[in-house]
């Protein structure tokens, strides 16, 4: 009998599974009532309000297929809210070498104002800021290149 735990109900693969032994064995409804009973210590005879862990043993040590893996969830990883990451020395470089590409805004003063524009702020501080700025950057030297005239493209070839 399996062990007393929290009450977790059986997954779809396993009932699949569980459905699937039973045919191959030619068990019928009966002995499946018996097996379920046995599994559930009597409390039940239908396989649909059957544990996890239940159908577990009655898969395994009744009908000798393969147990399924625990059903607790995987820990992800926690970020609390309103946590603010700063900006890192990559993102930084990525933002002056995509900066670099606009001649606008070579000095800091047009740079600044652009980060006020955009940020309120004088500069990225944030990694949100930061990817902000990046894609900014990034739309205006596609909108830059797309707006090009094919002669001076060919001019500066």
């Amino acid at each position: 009998m399996p062990k007393k735990n929290k009450f977790i109900p059986r997954t779809n693969k396993q009932n699949s599974a569980f459905h699937e032994l039973l045919g191959k064995f030619k068990i019928d409804d009966a002995m499946k009532a018996e097996i379920v009973k046995e599994a559930t210590n009597g409390r039940e005879t239908s396989s649909s309000k059957m544990s996890f862990d239940e159908m577990n043993w009655a898969i395994e040590i009744k009908l000798g297929g393969t147990a399924f893996a625990s059903r607790t969830k995987r820990k992800t990883t926690w970020y609390p809210k309103n946590v603010v990451g700063m900006i890192s020395p990559q993102a930084k470089d990525k933002i002056t070498e995509i900066r670099n590409m606009r001649p606008q805004l070579a000095s800091p003063e047009a740079w600044q104002r652009f980060c006020q524009r955009m940020l309120h702020k004088s500069e990225p501080r944030t990694v949100t800021d930061g990817q902000k700025v990046i894609e900014a950057l990034k739309a205006m030297n596609k909108r830059d290149a797309e707006n090009t005239p094919v002669a001076e493209t060919k001019e500066a070839a």
